[in-house]
């Protein structure tokens, strides 16, 4: 039995029935998070339900602009937006609600030629942004490391190994 995956499997049943029903990635998000290993914070059920939203199940559902769960990524890029201190802990809604604010002003602050932000490229830029400056500020360590090649040439599949 594999922990995480047979519950999900047990489970995707009843959770394509709520997309089709809804068309809401927020009622398949509040679902997915009611199997084991995809409660907490919501950010598992997020990426798995993104991956949803591709299908049929939901690929026209109804609330991809007004509903986002956020990681914990993007919160610490929010207490950075908002000036609040490192380590301040937004409660969903509150998340919920300035990410809605900062998707309501983009165009703002995005050129016209820009592509259209949906609400979750407003979620996933907080969690880059807060990524990015974690690293330039001494505050931690990135989990991996990009390595550049200035010859940009792809590595044969067997020297990445060597």
């Amino acid at each position: 039995m594999h922990t995480f995956l047979d519950p999900l499997f047990i489970a995707a049943p009843e959770i394509a029935k709520i997309c089709l029903v809804t068309n809401s990635w927020e009622k398949a998000c509040d679902a997915i998070r009611e199997v084991r290993g995809f409660g907490g914070r919501g950010f598992m059920a997020k990426e798995v339900i993104q991956d949803v939203c591709l299908t049929p199940l939901l690929d026209s559902c109804t609330d991809l602009d007004t509903y986002t769960p956020s990681g914990p990524g993007a919160r610490r890029g929010l207490n950075r937006v908002f000036g609040r201190v490192f380590g301040n802990r937004l409660s969903e809604s509150q998340a919920l609600d300035e990410m809605l604010f900062l998707f309501s002003v983009r165009d703002k602050y995005v050129d016209d030629h820009m592509p259209k932000l949906n609400l979750h490229d407003i979620q996933f830029q907080l969690c880059e942004r807060d990524k990015y400056l974690r690293v330039v500020n001494g505050e931690g360590r990135p989990r991996s490391r990009y390595v550049y090649n200035p010859d940009n040439q792809p590595q044969r599949l067997e020297s990445l190994n060597n």
